[in-house]
């Protein structure tokens, strides 16, 4: 049964319903807004798979009791929204438009998103790193979210966010793995309701002479 699930899904050429490689996919997240682009819903979801995968579901290499429970967690901004308050002490990035704008498409990404159980207010949201670490320390036991705590005591950059949004794609495709070889491949609607017909065999055509042939 599982085999011809797989063989179904990887069949699928039309725009709605097609398997992504996972070139794709990593092209389409690398940069994706995805808190904007996508529902709560498929979001927390998404986040939440990712924290099975690091509690070693499904794969049976628990370090966990337990999966996570299912639609209570929110996806909280490790980078503000409200990063000018405390996270561009100087006036710098704010006064420089292209950067302001790398930003705040970048605090959208994955990489900066992470599920918590317990929502911050919007005090400790928009704290300076180091106070916005402890209390999400205090708020959460999350693997996903603990490592990043973990690993970045002292700041978290923009880098640290680009960093880390290619990690979550590694764990995406782990969890929803492709078939070995599996390239995805669209055909438009038209040219699946109307497959080009093979050409009829006929006489040879034979090129008519012209100027080509006077000079000769």
């Amino acid at each position: 049964m599982g085999d011809a699930i797989e063989e179904l899904l990887a069949s699928q050429i039309a725009t709605v319903s097609y398997w992504p490689d996972d070139v794709e996919l990593r092209t389409a997240l690398v940069d994706e807004r995805v808190y904007t682009t996508l529902v709560r819903a498929r979001l927390r979801m998404l986040l939440e798979a990712v924290e099975d995968e690091q509690r070693g579901y499904p794969h049976g290499h628990r370090r966990s009791e337990t999966p996570v429970v299912r639609g209570v967690g929110t996806a909280e901004h490790l980078l503000p929204k409200q990063w000018r308050l405390r996270w561009d002490p100087d006036g710098r990035i704010a006064a420089d438009d292209a950067a302001a704008r790398r930003r705040d498409h970048l605090l959208h990404t994955l990489g900066n998103l992470t599920l918590m159980t317990q929502r911050l207010n919007s005090s400790l949201s928009n704290s300076a790193w180091p106070d916005k670490r402890r209390a999400i320390d205090d708020a959460t036991l999350l693997l996903t979210t603990r490592a990043v705590t973990t690993a970045h005591p002292d700041a978290w950059t923009e880098e640290d966010i680009r960093g880390r949004t290619g990690c979550l794609i590694d764990a995406i495709s782990r969890i929803w793995p492709v078939p070995a070889g599996h390239v995805h491949r669209i055909v438009p609607p038209a040219r699946r309701l109307h497959p080009r017909r093979p050409a009829r065999p006929g006489p040879r055509r034979v090129r008519s002479p012209g100027p080509w042939i006077l000079r000769q």
